[in-house]
């Protein structure tokens, strides 16, 4: 609110997990732009599920800022890691690579 009421002529964005927009919408309240990070490996969401599973998760914080004033909404991180070990049904990029998938 503070830099809102200083710098009234500027654009202010918040980035944050998808679902901390839906959990503080006091954070969308005094935000003209919503950046969210949807990361479909960290809740161990199958490759086969991972784009469908990360553009539900966006659209929850692209349609919470709909709600509360035709907020953009944009997606700023997403994606998995290439090495490491695979996360219950989630696999690294490259494990998936050998596998031919």
């Amino acid at each position: 609110m503070r830099v809102k009421a200083a710098l009234p002529h500027i654009t202010v964005g918040y980035v944050d997990a998808y679902y901390e927009f839906s959990v503080h919408p006091e954070l969308l309240a005094q935000s003209d732009v919503i950046f969210a990070n949807c990361y479909s490996y960290w809740e161990c969401t199958s490759l086969d599920y991972a784009n469908s599973h990360m553009k539900f998760n966006c659209g929850q914080a692209t349609n919470t800022g709909l709600s509360l004033g035709e907020k953009k909404a944009f997606i700023t991180e997403t994606g998995s890691p290439s090495q490491g070990e695979s996360l219950k049904a989630a696999e690294f990029l490259t494990m998936v690579a050998r596998k031919g998938n």
